[in-house]
């Protein structure tokens, strides 16, 4: 893979042909794999800068066209074009679901009450998903009703995921508090699965992931983000 060799390029670009075909032969695809909420996307834009490869999803345009016309063009893109790919499986059956085609996966896992209070206040109109606390005083009737509804969902994806997809795919666990908190710890620990590695220290891969997280809030910031970005794909 080229480019671990690369200085942080300016702008991700798809994967050219030769770079799709080595990562279809090696079978290196990943899946990035969350339930919604918990730090997808929050991820994708770190794996973007890290790896300067733009991230797919299997997501439909008619619910992400702001990502793809802005800081996620890979959106309902899951070809060979696209190296990491994001989904909210495991809910899609296996003939549809993106993370059986994947050879190994991510899930980020974060904190439920703040997970359904993002998600909450995402359906009411924020992209962002920010954290009203006060939401379960100023409308608790709804609150209760979303949570209950929620918490079934929220167990029943990671019964899924445990007892279903860790039986085909590795998954390496991600907790979103982590990487707020340990980004460098906790990036070079998945990159270190993502390549088959015991551990990235001393390879050049560490020093992007110190380069990116040293961008502060640039590194994952995607809603409302408008970028310059080079598409490979539209030279080929």
């Amino acid at each position: 893979m080229a480019w671990v060799f690369e200085d942080i390029p300016k702008n991700p670009k798809f994967l050219d042909q030769a770079a799709a075909n080595n990562v279809e032969a090696m079978g290196h695809h990943v899946g990035l794999i969350t339930f919604p909420r918990c730090g997808n996307t929050f991820m994708r834009k770190y794996m973007q800068n890290i790896t300067g490869i733009i991230t797919g999803a299997d997501m439909d345009l008619m619910e992400t066209g702001v990502f793809q016309s802005g800081a996620m063009p890979g959106e309902e893109i899951t070809d060979a074009s696209v190296w990491i790919k994001k989904s909210h499986d495991p809910f899609k059956p296996p003939g549809v679901s993106n993370i059986h085609k994947c050879n190994k996966a991510i899930c980020v896992v974060r904190n439920p009450y703040d997970a359904f209070i993002s998600m909450i206040s995402f359906i009411s109109g924020d992209p962002a998903g920010g954290l009203n606390q006060d939401m379960q005083k100023d409308i608790p009737a709804v609150w209760q009703e979303f949570v209950r509804t929620f918490t079934q969902k929220f167990k029943d994806y990671h019964s899924m995921l445990i007892l279903d997809v860790m039986e085909h795919v590795p998954v390496h666990f991600i907790r979103y508090e982590d990487l707020l908190t340990k980004p460098q710890e906790t990036l070079e620990g998945m990159f270190a699965f993502i390549m088959n590695q015991k551990s990235v220290e001393g390879l050049n891969i560490q020093k992007r992931i110190k380069a990116v997280i040293e961008m502060g809030h640039k590194a994952t910031e995607a809603y409302g983000m408008k970028v310059d970005i080079t598409l490979a794909r539209d030279k080929k």
